[in-house]
């Protein structure tokens, strides 16, 4: 008589397995794994769950197909999703209501270029065709403000013709921007690509700078390579990481930053695309730029041993599941939900792509969401994307 085996699997933390992956029993991943895992999120004890209904939060205005979603929180009870659209910026509350309409000049094609960071109850915004501006809450759900920034002592540079501010609307304006340790940090423009500039410690639209290099005062630097380093976005965690066509580059956290002392390392060849880094789980992800290799979502490591940062695919499992993500935000868990969860929209075919990660539990599993409509953007208020 035939005898039947059988095999008690009793986690699916590893996620949703590479149908290349079938037959590799080897595979520690292989016993928590699943051939498909759809319409379902997973847990941080190890199982899932069906990942329930969409409610209609909004309907956007005229324009929104090319829309940016933004998070912009400002304390527990004063938090906004920002719906960036050809020249408007539409704030809503948590419940749907859109408190107000913002205008901002940038048109629909400038959209997908966008950058920011936060401050308080100030969001920066740059673009590489217009000036650094600030959007600011004036103290009530409906009072906001738009204008450009004042940047005093601007950078100068000498293009051939004498020096020059280096930016301007011949030259380009920062097209990355990120706040770190009391200073205020622009990546790239259209005539310095590869360059970085901090503002004045504790004076984030200050870039003054003088022959004695005083510690507070402005810091620059152009990231030499042997191949082109667009800087795409900046980030930082305890370090702060300058994403780049060319590569990964991280300055060590422990250094102070002064003028006489900003040196970032290239930690990694993979070329990073424009959108926005995520933070989940104590570490930052990007989106690989689509250069011909795979696009997929990667992690940024410490190495201890070699002492450097680097940069691994953490989909390299769910490689199925990668479909060419454009947007990426994260969801740490909660008094009520302790799941933590990357969600990454696919601009392939419109479905999300969700990372289930509880680095304690060794837990590191994706699952895909598939809905009647196409997803474009993400965006994590309050808790719920």
């Amino acid at each position: 008589m035939t005898q039947r085996a059988m095999t008690v699997q009793s986690n699916f933390s590893a996620g949703a397995l590479d149908p290349h992956l079938a037959a590799r029993a080897d595979v520690s991943a292989y016993g928590q794994g699943a051939a498909e895992l759809t319409n379902v999120v997973g847990l941080p004890h190890g199982g899932v769950t069906l990942r329930g209904g969409l409610a209609r939060f909004a309907e956007l205005a005229e324009g929104g197909e090319h829309a940016r979603l933004l998070r912009f929180e400002f304390s527990t009870d004063q938090v906004y999703l920002l719906v960036v659209r050809p020249l408007a910026i539409d704030v809503y509350l948590p419940d749907g209501t859109r408190a107000a309409v913002v205008a901002v000049p940038y048109g629909a094609a400038e959209i997908a270029a966008l950058a920011w960071t936060q401050s308080l109850d100030t969001l920066i915004l740059v673009h590489p065709d217009h000036p650094p501006a600030r959007l600011m809450r004036q103290g009530s759900h409906t009072a906001w403000s738009f204008a450009e920034i004042a940047i005093s002592n601007p950078p100068k540079h000498d293009f051939g013709s004498g020096a020059e501010p280096v930016w301007s609307a011949a030259r380009g304006w920062p097209r990355s921007v990120f706040l770190h340790q009391g200073r205020l940090y622009f990546g790239g423009s259209r005539a310095r690509p590869q360059t970085l500039w901090g503002s004045r410690a504790n004076a984030f639209f200050d870039f003054a700078s003088s022959d004695d290099a005083l510690d507070d005062e402005a810091v620059e630097i152009t990231l030499d390579n042997d191949r082109v380093c667009a800087v795409q976005q900046l980030y930082a965690l305890d370090s702060l990481f300058a994403f780049t066509s060319g590569g990964l580059f991280a300055r060590d956290a422990a250094a102070v930053v002064t003028p006489s002392d900003f040196t970032f390392r290239r930690s990694s060849e993979v070329p990073a695309a424009a959108a926005r880094p995520a933070e989940i789980d104590g570490s930052v992800l990007f989106i690989r730029a689509d250069d011909g290799g795979h696009n997929t979502v990667y992690e940024v490591l410490y190495d201890y041993e070699v002492q450097s940062h680097r940069a691994e695919d953490i989909a390299l499992l769910a490689g199925h599941l990668m479909r060419r993500p454009v947007d990426m935000a994260a969801r740490l868990g909660n008094e009520t939900d302790s799941a933590n969860h990357l969600f990454v929209v696919n601009g392939g075919d419109g479905t999300v792509a969700v990372l289930n990660s509880r680095k304690s539990q060794k837990m590191t599993g994706w699952t895909l969401l598939v809905t009647a409509g196409w997803a474009t953007r993400v965006a994590v208020v309050g808790g719920a994307p």
